[in-house]
């Protein structure tokens, strides 16, 4: 079995890990310190492309901490105000990617190509001569006094210190299984329950099956217990067994912990719903007079042709289905009531979730390691000295928009900076007493 030595080893090459490794070999200046970049996939960074559907939201003009969830939101604040924007532009600047603003302050490559992304952080990668290891399989790392060993399939490292940049379980392809959880485990972090988010959300409804593939534009409102506490704008995508889009998204983080934890925000709650508007830009009021107004203009058209000169047609049949209403009704023959439950429908059309789909399905885990187990200045392990945690295996997950992919890029390239930092500080693994 190869026995190899590094000063620095970054277990996964996702978003954080290949940054990690190109700040702490920027860090180390051409001097004569090794870094091994350890991926259990067959290339590094797959994830980078499948993100922003392959435009990569890198990030977004409004960073605040409100717009992440987790344990310590000071602790987000404190981070964002060490790793802006500013930062972030001048990094990517450095490999030569040039960053353009959408008109909702969504940044992406200038190329809009993840692609581009993904092979630039490579090239760096390659020219600052990072060792690349792919398919690696690991068994187990624990810590012998001053050295971090890592037992693989066919070799053992020795490294004095470790970046943990494993992502969780959210991806479409294969290899992402948690297993970072078990080896922060090992060295006594606590992992947060984990549960997919930014992802469809399940629903059993039997007229979903009419809807599927439709996409409206909604006001979508999620209630727990009765009471509203996060409300989106955009399009809906309906799914055969559930909803999708940007807004649902937005929602789902809160439904996914309200199906895995029977809570939301810590508070213990009993249901969930979420009612679209597809009318939002009428009242109650307006949208009954309005309705009234076109009935007495078109007394002898049927109520699904009707509905049609308003409405998505599918929405409509939904609608007569689920108020068992007849489609070939003639509108003038509507009762008050009727249109009242018409009407209605159309300002709260409701979803119970029965949960979101799978891991695959999802753009990101939330749960795992609190944030308050690292120090956010240095991302070093509160527990275990010369450990790092940065990306998606913390516990800290953020909204659709850039977010999340910030939070990566920033978490890694301070753990490979700091990480270097210490080892430089520290001397060269060769300097140092192996006893």
């Amino acid at each position: 079995m190869e026995n190899l030595h590094t000063d620095i080893l970054i277990i996964g090459a996702g978003a954080a890990g290949m940054v990690a490794s190109i700040s702490a070999a920027r860090c180390f200046n051409n001097k004569n310190y090794k870094i091994l970049l350890l991926e259990k996939n067959s290339k590094i960074g797959k994830k980078i492309l499948v993100t922003g559907n392959g435009k990569c939201n890198i990030s977004n003009n409004k960073l605040e901490s409100i717009f992440y969830y987790s344990s310590n939101n000071n602790l987000i604040d404190k981070f964002l105000c060490v790793f802006n924007n500013n930062y972030l532009k001048k990094f990517f600047y450095s490999i030569g990617i040039e960053i353009k603003s959408d008109d909702k302050g969504r940044l992406y490559p200038a190329n809009y190509q993840a692609l581009s992304v993904k092979e630039l952080l490579e090239n760096e990668i390659n020219r600052l001569k990072i060792d690349i290891r792919c398919e690696i399989n690991i068994n187990r790392i624990k810590k012998d006094r001053n050295w971090f060993i890592i037992n693989c399939d066919n070799f053992t490292v020795r490294s004095k210190c470790v970046i943990i940049c494993t992502g969780g379980y959210a991806s479409p392809f294969k290899g992402y299984n948690g297993d970072g959880y078990s080896y922060l485990r090992e060295f006594g972090h606590s992992i947060n329950e984990v549960f997919p988010a930014l992802v469809p959300i399940k629903c059993d409804d039997k007229t979903l099956k009419l809807l599927k593939g439709v996409r409206w534009k909604s006001n979508v409102k999620l209630f727990a217990d009765g009471k509203v506490i996060k409300e989106e704008y955009g399009e809906v995508q309906f799914l055969e067994k559930g909803l999708s889009g940007i807004c649902v998204f937005q929602l789902s983080r809160l439904v996914s912990e309200f199906i895995f934890t029977g809570k939301i925000y810590n508070q213990k709650i009993n249901n969930v719903i979420i009612k679209l508007d597809l009318l939002p830009e009428f009242e109650i009021v307006s949208l009954k007079k309005f309705i009234i107004k076109k009935i007495n203009l078109l007394k002898n058209t049927t109520i699904e042709n009707f509905l049609w000169g308003f409405l998505n047609k599918n929405i409509g049949q939904a609608i007569l289905k689920r108020l068992n209403i007849s489609q070939s009704k003639e509108c003038s023959k509507l009762s008050l009531k009727e249109i009242d439950l018409i009407v209605m429908m159309i300002k709260n059309f409701s979803f119970v979730p029965s949960g979101v789909m799978d891991w695959k399905s999802a753009q990101v885990t939330a749960g795992g390691v609190p944030i308050e187990e690292v120090d956010v200045n240095t991302f070093e392990s509160r527990i275990t000295n010369g450990l790092y945690i940065a990306g998606e295996v913390l516990d800290v997950d953020g909204i659709c928009g850039g977010y999340n992919l910030h939070w990566a890029w920033g978490s890694g390239i301070i753990a490979g900076k700091s990480a270097a930092k210490k080892i430089i500080k520290m001397g060269s693994m060769k300097d140092v007493e192996d006893i």
